[in-house]
């Protein structure tokens, strides 16, 4: 019983990391100038006067980074 719940939390984090990772994917990218955008609102609207932020893009690059090594 113990290892059957341990399977689908496993399975629910792993489908809750794609949808995070897919929505970067999706709405951030700057086509542009390449890395991400700077800000992006509630409404996923992009700010594109916005600066970018090296602490923000490197937090986004290790993500993505540590689940293409999962």
């Amino acid at each position: 019983m113990q290892r059957l719940i341990l399977q689908q939390y496993k399975q629910d984090l792993k489908r809750e990391l794609q949808n995070i990772l897919y929505y970067w994917t999706d709405y951030t990218l700057d086509t542009e100038n390449g890395g991400f955008v700077g800000k992006i609102g509630s409404d996923d609207n992009v700010n594109p006067t916005s600066p970018k932020g090296s602490v923000l893009n490197a937090r986004i690059l290790w993500t993505f980074s540590a689940a293409y090594n999962q």
